[in-house]
């Protein structure tokens, strides 16, 4: 079920469509040839990546985005603006209350395994300090949301090592989900 976007929300997916536009245009110039310089390879690649700015935010955004859809299905939650908190900001992901009071916390991440099988040692870092936030506060309900379904496996095969009890772990967009 698509929820209405809010204004802000559909600001940001204004400035990702510029992005996109601008990301199109520079893909589409030319390849420089085989045997060109360095620096022609370089000003063509600086294009493309200036032309992403910075992507990880754009994919945070569209899972938080995915992550709204879902506890709206869940829990009828739609006053949720996910474009209020810049992505990348410090704190929890998701910090709700439900219209019983329940109170919602949450991790979004958009990591793909280092390895097929396993995170790499940056990556694994960045999961212990989010299960550490979530261990820390209290609340009713604790989700860590994943986009990428390596990932998913990954946390449900090593489900020991998030130590959050009671953590629900569900795969964006799809749903799936199980409980430590």
């Amino acid at each position: 079920m698509k929820i209405a976007y809010t204004r802000k929300e559909s600001q940001y997916i204004n400035r990702l469509l510029k992005r996109l536009g601008k990301l199109r245009i520079a893909i589409g110039k030319p390849f420089p040839a085989h045997e060109a310089t360095p620096e022609k390879w370089f000003v063509y690649l600086q294009r493309i990546k200036e032309s992403q700015g910075n992507w990880n935010n754009y994919l945070s955004f569209i899972a938080c985005l995915m992550a709204k859809e879902y506890l709206h299905r869940i829990y009828g939650i739609d006053n949720w603006d996910v474009a209020e908190k810049p992505q990348g900001a410090p704190g929890l992901d998701i910090d709700l209350k439900t219209t019983t009071g329940k109170r919602i916390i949450g991790e979004i991440k958009t990591t793909i395994p280092y390895e097929e099988d396993d995170l790499g040692a940056a990556q694994r870092t960045s999961f212990e300090n989010d299960f550490r936030k979530l261990r820390r506060r209290r609340s009713d309900v604790k989700y860590l949301f994943v986009t990428h379904p390596l990932t998913y496996k990954y946390m449900k095969r090593d489900s020991k090592y998030i130590r959050v009890s009671g953590l629900k772990v569900v795969l964006l967009p799809t749903g799936k989900h199980f409980t430590v």
